[in-house]
């Protein structure tokens, strides 16, 4: 249940920091920390209520997330993309992320990573959705 809930928690940070910061012309930056901020200030209130790992863990996949939602949109301009990046970032801190923390840190690296991986399957999308329209 945990997992579930990081996954939840990674897809909402990387969408929840898109959408704001392109819905009122934010920089993604301000948006980012701000929103990171107001999650961190909210599991600090459920302190008792969430197991300790979640507690621990919430404020940071967020805040990596976040890093997958500054991405612009010249670059991934669907929310649909955005998510699954999202949730790359989720399973990927979740399995990976330890290999990363001398890379520039773990969790821009993980975001780097998802949002490439996010990128290589756009291209892959497009390509197939091509090759299907000529053969139809």
């Amino acid at each position: 249940m945990e997992e579930i809930t990081l996954l939840f928690v990674s897809i909402f940070g990387a969408i929840s920091t898109f959408f704001v910061s392109q819905k009122f012309d934010i920089s993604s930056v301000f948006t980012s920390a701000f929103l990171s901020f107001l999650v961190a200030i909210a599991c600090h209130f459920l302190s008792g209520t969430l197991s300790e790992s979640l507690e621990k863990n919430i404020p940071i996949v967020f805040i990596g997330a976040s890093f997958v939602g500054m991405t612009s949109p010249k670059i991934i301009s669907q929310m649909r993309w955005i998510a699954l990046a999202g949730l790359f970032f989720g399973f990927i801190y979740m399995n990976a992320s330890h290999y990363f923390s001398s890379h520039g840190g773990g969790l821009g690296t993980t975001a780097a990573l998802s949002v490439i991986v996010s990128l290589g399957l756009i291209d892959m999308f497009h390509a197939l959705h091509k090759i299907k329209n000529k053969t139809s």
